[in-house]
């Protein structure tokens, strides 16, 4: 594609979806919408579209052309606010729907809760600092929100497959 485009649509049932999905747009907003909506879309549009051939050479490219521009949007802040607390009641808001919708619409397209998306998103990005600086581990499992150290340390494990000292010492991650 040489331009990128957004459906602006009052359908969002599957069959629309789906007939939609193989054109590969870049945003899909659902009737009534706000002006934020479209303004948020169409920067996030034009901002995927400029850095398209990049995102081909990322290692572990997050959600695909597949997932509907609301959970992209959730996706971003997500990772934009990693160091904070992160209520599940908060990204649903974001998206309009009620928070059962959004958690299984969630789970529909990324295959984890967004709570386990949050975690995992966390322990990864705290891998990275582990395995590139000298950082004090407990430091960095407070500046993820951990309340404790071995809470971190379990997530991390479960995680990573593998311990915050151990890929201190590799000092390198696989992702």
């Amino acid at each position: 594609n040489r331009i990128p485009f957004i459906y602006i649509t009052s359908y969002s049932d599957k069959m629309t979806l789906e007939k939609v999905k193989n054109s590969r747009p870049y945003g899909f907003i659902t009737k009534p919408y706000k002006a934020a909506d479209i303004v948020s879309t169409v920067y996030l549009a034009i901002n995927n579209f400029q850095y398209r051939k990049i995102d081909v050479l990322r290692k572990k490219e997050l959600p695909n052309n597949d997932v509907p521009m609301q959970l992209r949007v959730v996706i971003h802040y997500i990772m934009k606010q990693l160091d904070k607390k992160i209520e599940v009641a908060e990204l649903a808001a974001m998206t309009r729907w009620d928070v059962d919708h959004f958690t299984r619409i969630f789970k529909q397209y990324l295959t984890l809760t967004p709570y386990q998306f949050i975690l995992k998103a966390k322990i990864e990005a705290a891998a990275v600092i582990i395995a590139q600086t000298e950082e004090p581990l407990r430091g960095i499992a407070i500046d993820f929100g951990f309340s404790s150290y071995s809470n971190f340390y379990n997530a991390f494990k479960k995680v990573m497959g593998d311990t915050p000292e151990n890929i201190r010492l590799k000092g390198r991650i696989n992702l």
